[in-house]
């Protein structure tokens, strides 16, 4: 019993969430804009003795889109996060500032039903990873 009302509920959650979704504007020459938050959380590993790991972080998406008809148009895409990289052997510590920036450009095609409108993206996009003070031949190379 207990297993039908989580389905329930999550349908009902979810057709809940999705009403936004109908209230779309299909108007040509539209522009939108939007910015995120988001947030990085990563694991550690470990190689050759040396443990890799990352600082938790945020960083910002921003987004615009516009559209020159009902089915034809353009977005951008440009995000920023800051982290930082810690390298640790047994014998030293390392931790480096890295700055992440993203850009992507696609072209957008929809497709405006009567409840939903599909669309697709084509486009390209970068990462731009650039670390900062980071110390050349701290790590030595390990001879095999």
């Amino acid at each position: 019993m207990f297993g039908k009302k989580l389905v329930f509920t999550a349908i009902v959650g979810i057709a809940w969430v999705a009403l936004p979704a109908f209230a779309q504007s299909e108007d040509a020459g539209k522009n939108e804009v939007s910015v995120q938050v988001f947030g990085s959380f990563v694991k550690s590993t470990t190689s050759d003795g040396i443990q890799n790991s990352a600082t938790d972080s945020g960083g910002v998406l921003g987004s615009y889109r516009r559209f020159f008809d009902y089915h034809n148009g353009v977005e951008v895409n440009y995000g920023y996060a800051l982290n930082t990289q810690n390298f640790a052997s047994s014998s030293s510590a390392l931790g480096v500032k890295t700055y992440s920036h993203e850009a992507s450009a696609a072209y957008v095609f929809r497709l405006p039903l009567h409840h939903f409108t599909p669309f697709v993206l084509a486009g390209a996009g970068g990462l731009i990873f650039d670390p900062r003070n980071f110390v050349i031949g701290w790590c030595t190379e390990r001879r095999r």
